[in-house]
């Protein structure tokens, strides 16, 4: 049995204990000023958090978690191994039958991977990680998110060749160690100079929305316009295989983000933009991920718990399970004979 539509969302790992954890901004620990963001199952990144995490999502329609990845460029990054550590604790969850999980690797800035030994060594473990039994597949295809295809660019020296050569290496390690045949995906664009490097993959997608150019306002901007960037970016890449985007929120309040900010989204506009976005997959044929039956319908979230910019899915203090709840209700396919993992992969 398959899923008729595919619910992804991003996870972030940057929940830990320490002055460095993304809960302090200038050593102020932010959550005293917005406890409304203090997630239900766990503030701190580790086992019994992910454990709650995967139950929660998997109960209430969330397929698979794309697990945010950074590159150590250089070594110079050491909390780039608390920010992986979603992956091993996914993946080590007694529970991770429950759903999917899949690697986005986060290549933007400073996180680039531009040595060849480097690439290798990422290839190495993307390749492993994808043996896991609840790795997520579409069409019995691997999927593997990388981050901006601008950036790959970049980590290639803007060299088509050698970037052709990095994807072919990818996709010949994945098959000669059991994997099989990938569905890669970058950034979605429309930049003629990026065509050689967007032919090297399978579909294309959003991290999340472009904010508008706004000014930075003590009144936060209504939840509508980040509707309009969702529908905007649907009819952008209308040539693509493209994946839409639904945005939890926008408020880097937290992080003092110098972008302007959104109002959560109450329930009845969450609800309004689940069903415009469930309309856009069954209208529009281009939406979604390629497979052999054409395609496969799909959307990304942004994010389960992008605490301090706001992209939020994960229950909190303040919502509760509100959008966990709708999401269900939305998109609830009666399908509880199967875990979202056996879901995901069958065909």
């Amino acid at each position: 049995m398959s899923k008729e539509y595919l619910v992804f969302a991003n996870y972030f790992n940057g929940w830990w204990r320490g002055e460095t954890t993304k809960w302090a901004t200038d050593g102020e620990d932010w959550r005293l000023r917005y406890p409304d963001r203090i997630p239900i199952a766990g503030c701190y990144n580790g086992a019994d958090t992910m454990r709650a995490e995967i139950d929660y999502a998997s109960e209430n329609g969330v397929d698979c978690f794309i697990m945010l990845w950074y590159h150590n460029a250089g070594g110079n990054y050491p909390d780039t191994a608390a920010l992986n550590g979603g992956i091993p604790d996914f993946m080590n969850s007694p529970n991770c039958g429950k759903m999917s999980f899949m690697i986005e690797d986060c290549n933007h800035l400073p996180f680039l991977t531009e040595s060849d030994e480097d690439w290798e060594r990422n290839v190495s473990y993307f390749v492993e990680c994808m043996k896991h039994p609840s790795y997520m597949r579409v069409d019995g295809k691997a999927l593997l998110k990388i981050h901006g295809v601008y950036f790959f660019a970049k980590e290639c020296g803007f060299n088509a060749e050698k970037a052709a050569a990095r994807i072919a290496l990818l996709r010949k390690r994945a098959r000669d160690e059991g994997v099989g045949e990938l569905l890669l995906c970058t950034s979605a664009a429309t930049d003629e100079e990026l065509l050689p490097y967007l032919k090297l993959f399978d579909y294309y997608s959003s991290y999340a929305a472009d904010i508008p150019e706004l000014a930075k306002t003590d009144e936060k901007y209504p939840y509508a316009y980040m509707k309009d960037a969702s529908y905007q970016a649907v009819e952008a890449f209308k040539d693509l295989r493209y994946v839409p985007f639904v945005m939890g929120g926008w408020d880097p309040s937290p992080w003092k983000d110098p972008r302007p900010s959104f109002a959560f989204p109450t329930e009845s506009e969450w609800r309004d933009m689940l069903l415009s976005m469930k309309k856009w997959l069954d209208e529009k044929p281009w939406l979604g991920i390629p497979c052999a039956e054409g395609r496969q319908k799909a959307f990304n979230i942004y994010a389960w718990n992008e605490y301090g910019e706001g992209g939020i899915l994960a229950p909190t203090l303040g919502d509760g399970d509100m959008k966990l709840r709708v999401l269900k209700e939305v998109f609830s396919e009666g399908t509880k004979n199967q875990t979202r993992a056996e879901q995901c992969r069958a065909k």
